[in-house]
């Protein structure tokens, strides 16, 4: 008698698996539709969808952007953009209205957003941060002589030249007696009076006690000021002066000076420049400036715009108000690198807001999200505003910026990424950039995954999904980055551009914007080490254009057949009695005692294949119009609760039947036999509702057989095979209105006949 082998398959839950069939895992698949694997569980029917509301964005306008807004654990809105608006939706779906929602900042057509305490910024990242053409308040040519002491027996002199001639000024203190008394004030006017006289009428002069204002509008001029005493009496101030202690208490209000302590830095041009501006404010106080002349404001119509919340519950987008240079000048407080380059992602990161423009990431001062601007240039202090370069063996193109788990920062260009580690705190002191990996077409925003960063890549005409370790290394050589997908090859479609986290669920989607399909990533780790790396695929009924992440799962932007947008809510952790797909519960029908027919107003134009069900699961035949979305259904319900919606199968092929043994150490081997009979196939099963097996042989139409589950509890379901393994396919389906749940399976084989 041949014996009779057994084959344990302890979860259904390992996912799809393209690899050939004898490299497999013994819980993968070969392919999966609609599945929800979870290590808890089982194996089962995703969740529903169900309508939210239909919105009134006309179809024929894009959307371009959609992204969940947490105000509170409580309360959280949809941000959607369409050209050149900002739309913003309840937790019901409903519109709210939006204050400055209409804004030519957001004609373009890639956008980002980030929340910073109670403030949103929304990112057009086609657009081109400039500088106002306001230039900062332009000084006359000007200086300022100033009598420090008054001293006997000494020459005060002043030498003004202006086009190529000298005005000389002088006066002395010789020769006067004891009882002849001095003072700075008379020594001031003595020059001030022969100034007055002698210079040409462009000069404008003002005289403050000891100490004379000479100004220019229109030619500049040098100034020297000199005595017999080592220039210890008399002080000439013009452009510079090398030390902030030399200037004088006091002065004329608006007075600005470049105070620069090196004076060959004032010579040679290629010395880096180490000084700032002054100017007299008033009372004794000398206060550091902008260079006049220059541009000193950011515009903010060509920055990231604000969304605020206030407390009567409305929204209003504008502006956003950044920080005016108040400091330096071009060389000491250059313009930030994102002038003039289009900003391309932004990141809140130690307190800072960074901005990634071409080969820079550009941080705000620590703790002002709104200045990019050192507010002294007399010295670097930890606080100031940062601008990196990053740089590598070819052009560098920054996309996007993401934290990791270790306080560094992860940043993602077109052809490489690099780590930006700090010292404790991020300042201009301690930050560096390090080349980190070389992954070139990244398609989707990189995102957290409980412990892991994960980014998609094209490859090929497909995606490749890779992932960076739980424990980052802080170089590239010792880092640990891993393909998702290999033993999915060419799964995921090219062309994916959206994906999305939600980490409570430990579940990733990627999609392509207008189709039906989202390829989903559901893992599992315990400690460092991953017990569920599983892919399975989700279709729906429409096109699907956006999807977010809420506090229980997702909400769908999707587009009908009939040019409706509808948006729909899956809620991941809400129990289910009705499983279809933009579920509609319809209430308070009017029957019709003649035609013996109950009717509705769907909240939507219905499309082919829509289905209605009573709460107990019983089908109802649906009769609906063509041209509207009137629906109606024979029999009286007009107090019943009617589901409507559309069906989706969940379908599970199991791995070819082959045996394999795992070892401890995790590797699983195949035995591959020529003559391999599978006798039967049996699943333990939760729950009643119907399913379908359908068994296949080479050769051989077909067969399909429904089990109903007789009780809620765990039961094993016996599937008779009696036929070779070779070529032998397996599928579950389940079509029912219901969840089906599937826990494990176990085949029993032979070699040779079956008895």
């Amino acid at each position: 008698m041949t014996a009779l082998h057994t084959q344990l398959i302890p979860h259904l839950c390992g996912g799809i698996s393209k690899q050939p069939a004898y490299l497999r895992g013994i819980t993968m698949s070969e392919d999966e539709l609609n599945t929800w694997p979870s290590l808890s569980e089982g194996l089962r029917k995703r969740p529903p969808t169900s309508l939210k509301t239909k919105l009134n964005i006309p179809t024929s306008e894009p959307i371009l952007f959609c992204q969940n807004l947490e105000i509170s654990e409580k309360l959280a809105f949809t941000l959607v953009i369409t050209p050149g608006q900002l739309h913003v939706f309840d937790p019901n779906g409903n519109s709210l209205p939006v204050e400055g929602g209409f804004s030519p900042y957001l004609m373009g057509q890639n956008f980002a957003a980030i929340t910073i305490a109670d403030e949103t910024f929304i990112l057009n990242k086609d657009k081109t941060p400039q500088m106002l053409e306001a230039l900062d308040t332009k000084r006359p040519f000007e200086g300022m002589v100033f009598i420090r002491q008054a001293i006997r027996d000494t020459t005060y002199s002043v030498s003004v030249t202006v086009g190529g001639s000298e005005h000389y000024f002088s006066h002395s203190t010789k020769g006067l007696s004891r009882d002849q008394g001095i003072d700075t004030d008379m020594i001031c006017n003595s020059l001030y009076s022969q100034m007055r006289s002698s210079l040409p009428s462009s000069f404008k002069l003002q005289q403050q006690g000891s100490k004379i204002l000479i100004q220019n509008e229109q030619t500049d001029f040098t100034l020297k000021a000199m005595d017999g005493f080592g220039d210890q009496g008399i002080q000439g101030i013009k452009d510079t002066t090398g030390d902030f202690a030399e200037l004088p208490h006091t002065a004329f209000v608006g007075f600005t000076v470049e105070v620069s302590s090196d004076p060959r830095q004032r010579q040679n041009k290629t010395l880096p420049k180490d000084s700032y501006y002054v100017w007299y404010q008033g009372n004794g106080v000398w206060t550091e400036t902008v260079k006049g002349g220059l541009k000193y404001a950011i515009d903010p119509t060509t920055m990231p715009h604000k969304l605020t919340f206030n407390e009567e519950g409305k929204f209003k987008l504008e502006p956003a108000t950044w920080k005016d240079r108040d400091a330096g000048d071009d060389q000491t407080a250059p313009e930030p690198s994102f002038i003039g380059t289009p900003i391309s992602d932004m990141v809140f990161y130690k307190g800072r807001l960074g901005l990634l423009c071409g080969s820079n990431i550009v941080f705000s001062e620590t703790d002002d999200i709104t200045n990019f601007w050192p507010t002294t240039t007399a010295t670097v202090i930890d606080s100031d505003p940062i601008d990196l370069t990053v740089s590598a063996n070819q052009p560098v193109s920054l996309g996007y910026a993401v934290p990791t788990l270790n306080g560094n920062l992860l940043l993602f260009a077109t052809q490489d990424q690099f780590l930006l580690t700090v010292k404790e705190i991020l300042s201009p002191h301690t930050v560096s950039i390090n080349i980190y990996s070389h992954y070139s077409g990244i398609t989707t925003k990189p995102m957290e995954a409980e412990q892991s960063i994960v980014f998609a890549t094209k490859h090929g005409n497909s995606t490749e999904v890779r992932e960076i370790s739980p424990t980052l290394a802080d170089s590239y050589d010792n880092s640990t980055i891993e393909t998702l997908t290999d033993h999915v090859p060419s799964f995921l479609p090219d062309k994916i551009t959206q994906s999305f986290s939600l980490t409570k669920e430990k579940l990733l989607g990627f999609y392509r914007p207008k189709d039906k399909s989202i390829y989903i990533y559901k893992y599992h780790w315990r400690k460092d080490i991953k017990v569920q790396s599983a892919w399975t695929k989700w279709e729906f009924p429409h096109e699907i254009e956006a999807v977010t992440t809420t506090a229980d799962g997702l909400d769908f932007i999707v587009k009908t057949p009939r040019g409706e947008r509808l948006m729909l809510k899956m809620s991941l952790r809400e129990e289910h009695s009705i499983y279809l797909d933009t579920l509609t519960k319809l209430t308070n029908g009017t029957f019709d005692p003649q035609t013996v027919y109950t009717s509705w107003s769907l909240p939507y134009l219905p499309q082919n294949g829509i289905k209605a069900f009573t709460k107990d699961g019983t089908e109802l035949e649906i009769i609906t119009d063509p041209v509207s979305n009137q629906c109606k259904i024979g029999g009286n319900y007009s107090k019943e609760t009617i589901a409507v919606g559309y069906g989706y199968d969940f379908a599970y092929t199991f791995s070819p039947f082959l045996v394999k043994r795992e070892a401890q150490s995790g590797h699983v081997s195949a035995e591959l036999e020529a003559m391999l009979l599978v006798k039967d196939l049996i699943i333990t099963t939760q729950g009643t509702t119907t399913f379908d097996v359908s068994i296949e042989s080479d050769g051989t139409l077909p067969t399909q057989s429904s089990i109903t589950p007789t009780t809620t509890k765990p039961q094993a379901q016996r599937i008779l095979i009696l036929d070779r393994a070779e070529g032998l396919t397996v599928k579950l389906i389940c079509s029912a209105p219901q969840t089906c749940l599937f826990q494990n399976s176990t085949w029993r084989y032979t070699h040779g006949q079956i008895n």
